[in-house]
């Protein structure tokens, strides 16, 4: 993975690997600080 300096890039990033890793919607969602509909997304998003 290439650095950045986008704190947002960078969560976005780490949560699609951490859902990856069958970490669930919530889990993500509390440690980066953000609402559970905007973590779920993000994985959509991608």
């Amino acid at each position: 993975m290439e650095k950045s300096n986008d704190k947002r890039e960078h969560s976005r990033a780490v949560g699609v690997l951490q859902k990856a890793d069958a970490i669930t919607y919530c889990y993500i969602a509390i440690e980066h600080e953000v609402h559970i509909m905007t973590a779920k997304k993000w994985i959509e998003d991608y």
